[in-house]
């Protein structure tokens, strides 16, 4: 509800009498395999398949993802995520959280 709804669209001062919190877990979302992605993407952002692809690859070359291409939702038990997030860490969008991921990973 707005300010105004509540307060009148006049009153510049409200006082807050008490508030709740409720804890919620969600659970991590799957991994996509590519008819999952070109699916989302074309649902979501109207992106076709080409598009999509060509932006998977990209986030490949760079680094973010494990391979563009896949059909499978499991990495490699060999996988290294520390390294990945070791690497994500001097990004400046996904620094902060990967360094606090890599935090959690090591301790």
């Amino acid at each position: 509800m707005s300010r105004q709804k509540c307060l009148g669209k006049d009153a510049s001062v409200a006082r807050v009498l008490g508030t709740t919190t409720k804890d919620k877990e969600k659970q991590r979302p799957c991994g996509l395999n590519t008819v999952e992605l070109l699916k989302i993407a074309s649902k979501s952002f109207g992106c076709g398949a080409q598009h999509t692809m060509k932006i998977a690859e990209k986030l490949y070359l760079d680094g973010f993802i494990t391979y563009p291409r896949t059909e499978t939702t499991q990495y490699s038990d060999n996988f290294d995520f520390t390294e990945i997030l070791k690497n994500l860490k001097g990004n400046p969008v996904l620094g902060t959280l990967a360094g606090i991921t890599l935090n959690v990973l090591v301790h």
